[in-house]
């Protein structure tokens, strides 16, 4: 798990205590199976939904009850603050 939390940070995430939405930043959650290895991530949508990748193209919306136990539970809350696209890459 120290692994994938550290990778989180190299692209500009930190550690948070809070699940609750925060203008001005993206949040990930990372799960742990019981013996504290990873399982799997989501990313805050909004309000109360997550998205999350399962397989290798199908991208689902869910909240976090619904992956509580079939993925372990939560490990680590991560965010980062939202970066203002430049104009070269709105073009």
């Amino acid at each position: 798990m120290q692994t994938y939390v550290a990778v989180c940070i190299g692209e500009g995430f930190e550690i948070c205590n809070s699940l609750d939405e925060e203008q001005g930043f993206e949040k990930i959650i990372l799960y742990a199976d019981f013996g504290g290895e990873f399982t799997h991530a989501a990313k805050h949508v909004g309000g109360t939904q997550w998205s999350s990748k399962i397989g290798e193209y199908i991208d689902i919306e869910h909240t976090l009850e619904s992956l509580e136990g079939s993925y372990g539970t939560i490990a680590a809350i991560l965010r980062r603050a939202i970066q203002p696209a430049s104009a070269e890459e709105a073009t």
